[in-house]
């Protein structure tokens, strides 16, 4: 599931912002269908903020999406809905901003997923900077959670900061584990997220 939205203040409309004549969410999204440990991909964005780019992108692709009608900055509920739509046990989480996701480095954090279980509760995770020191810079990699977590977190009363990034409350938790960035990626000072200009 990837989540976008037009509406960001720190850099607004920069999932549609063009790239070589194509919207940068088209880029997030050709990259992800390279990645092959997962078979369904979906576009999550709200509705305030999918101004019809976003949504082109998709269908271009043969990517269904979903025009969330909820609350924008409710990201744990977006997910869940998501999860429903696709009858998800497990959510593969990539964020519309990482313009240069790597579909090997999808592949290794979602192959370490199912190769070590875990319990349902935890979240793993390649996706930001130096998570535990494993050396990945930001924006490369994918979180992998059971689709249960959205659920039990979606049914508390959580302050708005978690419920915009489903990763903090499993971070705040101490229930976060993650693997080793091989070599030719290590540079965990950088980060491939696009924030700002």
């Amino acid at each position: 599931i990837v989540q976008a939205r037009m509406g960001n203040t720190r850099l607004p409309g920069k999932n549609g912002r063009l790239i070589f004549n194509k919207p940068q969410i088209w880029y997030v999204l050709d990259r992800i269908q390279r990645a092959t440990s997962f078979s369904e991909i979906m576009l999550a964005v709200p509705h305030e903020s999918n101004g019809g780019i976003q949504l082109e992108a998709a269908r271009s692709l043969g990517i269904p999406y979903l025009d969330y009608r909820g609350d924008p900055n409710d990201l744990i509920h977006r997910y869940k809905v998501a999860a429903d739509i696709m009858d998800a046990g497990i959510v593969v989480r990539i964020p519309g901003d990482n313009t240069f996701v790597d579909p090997d480095e999808i592949d290794r954090i979602v192959n370490y997923y199912f190769d070590n279980p875990c319990a349902w509760d935890v979240l793993t995770s390649n996706l930001d900077r130096n998570i535990h020191n494993n050396g990945y810079p930001a924006g490369l990699g994918a979180e992998v959670y059971d689709a249960r977590y959205f659920s039990m977190l979606d049914k508390l009363k959580l302050p708005a900061r978690l419920r915009e990034h489903p990763h903090k409350w499993a971070f705040e938790s101490n229930k976060v584990r993650t693997i080793s960035a091989p070599p030719h990626v290590y540079n965990p000072a950088f980060s491939w997220s696009v924030y700002t200009e």
